[in-house]
């Protein structure tokens, strides 16, 4: 399987919550640029999971406009201070259903890079996440250190 992650475009720096943070114009022009950047690499996809977070839920939004018809999926597994230990068991999951399949996230710092270091088994902060920034990971197992770093994709705008 190839996973993307995706961390959404540029946010808001106040809002009523953290969840509630959307994106900035700039932000929009983040997204459009990294997925402009890496569209054949993405075409495959079929399906998005996605934070609920409304800067996550706009992100996913201009996925969808990219790529119309991808499964989308809402879970709390992709917010900023979850664990990975549950959002791994989902994966594995997917991996096990569609072991040729290409999933895309659509996150948060620090869960990102969490996810990114430890799955790929990288040193601590070896690859920033910055916003709109893309990874591609091969998995065929869900668990530290058995992934195959691919490449990252940094908006450019």
């Amino acid at each position: 399987m190839e996973l993307f992650i995706l961390r959404h475009g540029q946010a808001e720096s106040y809002a009523a919550s953290d969840s509630q943070r959307a994106l900035t114009p700039h932000g929009v022009r983040e997204v459009e640029s990294v997925l402009s950047q890496r569209k054949s690499s993405l075409a495959n996809i079929k399906k998005i999971f996605v934070s609920p977070y409304v800067r996550a839920q706009q992100t996913a939004d201009i996925v969808q406009n990219h790529f119309p018809g991808v499964l989308r999926i809402d879970t709390d597994l992709l917010v900023p201070s979850n664990q990975i230990t549950s959002l791994l068991e989902m994966l594995q999951q997917e991996v096990e259903h569609d072991p040729d399949g290409s999933v895309l996230l659509v996150s948060h710092q620090p869960l990102v890079n969490i996810l990114l270091d430890s799955l790929c088994g990288l040193a601590r902060g070896k690859y920033s996440m910055t916003t709109a920034a893309l990874a591609s990971i091969k998995v065929e197992v869900f668990a530290r250190d058995c992934c195959e770093f691919n490449w990252l994709q940094q908006a450019e705008v």
